[in-house]
């Protein structure tokens, strides 16, 4: 038997493992419990750190966009009807374009003679067909066996920049459709047959379309290309035609509002969310004494602070954050009117981009916008979420904060166990003891009892 199962025997339990185990629990309550519940409120913080850094990261990324140059580089393009597409690079400059497409870019296209299957031949005798198509040519040798199907599969693995199809096109009709690959006048077949040949492609009755170059009237100005996307007319302006208009298309080329104003949502979304946060881990309630926790933290305290200072100052132009639709509410968080936004954008971009922005200055290399009020923003932030930031270095102290609550956990366990097993022996030791002199009362009370029967 072990020690723990002994133990009571000798003195009819009133030593007891039942004993030992309450005293040690005592011990553990005033031990290991508050050491437990630091290690659970530190677990706790590293949590809320977590969310908390997420959240400022996030608010940092809209910072950042709204604080740097490309964002405002943004382009929109509005076209005043059907007819083209356009795609516009970064930065181009802001302009009015006036665009008349009199002709599209064509492919040339033309057909066979017809015949009456797709196996029959396309020659009487042997013969060459020759095609040439924007500089290439090609000679196809043709017998009285070669078939219409075999001709379409010699056109297409020659390297003429064309495709040949056979469609049926009527009972017992099949023609052989030979298209060039590419639009533009350059790219017009010139097609010859030896005599006997009975394909037809050489016929001018047989072209159904003739290779054409677009045509368009830009800002008055007459213009052709040989394809119907149009990229060097205008630098970093993309056009493309898809059909002919009967007047001038207007094309508005403006700054982008639309980014930027996503951009700003994204920002208030992302500070909504992050001071909700912040009041919850730094709350306090005098009436239930109830506490986040970070109550009282002032690292975690100043950050609410500070960026509300920062939103709330007003440039040395006197501009605030309020003439361009941001306004804080009663409960601390922002609120943001896209319709002044979008009145203050199209009155004066430039004007949005240096308060959001703040003017270049450029010192030792480097550029910065000291009066940019996102720059402002993005800085203060990067104290905080940057390499070795605020953030960062407490979440490392949490981090050994929690390693020392364990090791000495750890300690007090062991010291604690030790304690309670040394007291588990000395309880056998005396229940022992008690159960030797139990024995020899006995022992003693039976002698008295046999004497006193034998009077």
């Amino acid at each position: 038997m072990s020690i723990t199962q002994t133990i009571g025997l000798g003195s009819d339990n009133r030593l007891s493992m039942d004993i030992i185990e309450k005293l040690k629990e005592v011990d553990r309550k005033a031990i290991i419990n508050p050491i437990d519940s630091d290690i659970s409120t530190t677990e706790d913080k590293k949590t809320a750190l977590s969310e908390i850094t997420s959240l400022m990261e996030s608010l940092k990324s809209s910072t950042d966009s709204l604080s740097g140059d490309n964002l405002y580089l943004n382009r929109s393009a509005i076209v005043s009807d059907s007819g083209i597409n356009v795609d516009i690079d970064k930065g181009v400059q802001p302009q009015s374009i006036s665009i008349e497409v009199t002709q599209l870019a064509k492919e040339e296209v033309i057909q066979s003679n017809t015949f009456k299957s797709r196996t029959d031949t396309i020659s009487d005798s042997d013969g060459t067909i020759s095609i040439d198509l924007n500089g290439v040519s090609k000679d196809f040798e043709i017998t009285s066996d070669t078939t219409l199907e075999e001709f379409m599969q010699m056109i297409n693995d020659s390297s003429l920049d064309a495709t040949a199809k056979i469609l049926n096109t009527g009972t017992d009709e099949y023609r052989l459709v030979l298209t060039s690959n590419s639009t533009g006048e350059s790219n017009s077949f010139s097609i010859t047959e030896s005599d006997g040949l009975k394909t037809g492609l050489s016929l001018d009755d047989n072209i159904v379309q003739n290779a054409e170059n677009s045509k368009i009237v830009y800002n008055g100005i007459e213009v052709s290309r040989s394809s119907n996307s149009i990229d060097d007319l205008i630098t970093g302006v993309s056009l493309d035609l898809t059909q002919t208009t009967d007047q001038p298309i207007i094309i508005d080329i403006t700054e982008d509002a639309n980014s930027v104003a996503t951009e700003i949502q994204n920002f208030v979304d992302s500070f909504n969310e992050l001071i909700t946060k912040l009041d919850d881990v730094t709350r306090f309630d005098e009436t239930t004494k109830d506490s986040g926790v970070f109550q009282g933290d002032s690292n975690i305290n100043g950050i609410e602070r500070e960026i509300k200072n920062l939103l709330l100052d007003v440039n040395s132009n006197g501009n605030s954050m309020m003439d361009y639709g941001l306004t804080l509410n009663k409960s601390g968080t922002l609120d943001f009117n896209i319709s002044t936004f979008n009145e203050k954008f199209t009155e004066d971009p430039d004007g949005v981009e240096y308060f959001f922005k703040g003017e270049d200055i450029e010192s030792r290399g480097v550029t910065s916008h000291p009066d940019g009020l996102f720059y402002k923003l993005d800085s203060s932030l990067d104290r905080y979420v940057g390499i070795n930031g605020t953030l960062q270095t407490l979440s490392t102290s949490l981090e050994n904060q929690e390693k020392r609550f364990n090791e000495e956990k750890e300690k007090a366990v062991a010291l604690l166990d030790s304690r309670y097993e040394r007291m588990a022996q000395q309880f056998s030791q005396q229940d022992a003891i008690i159960g030797q002199i139990n024995q020899q009362m006995k022992a003693l009370q039976m002698q008295i009892d046999a004497q006193n029967n034998n009077k």
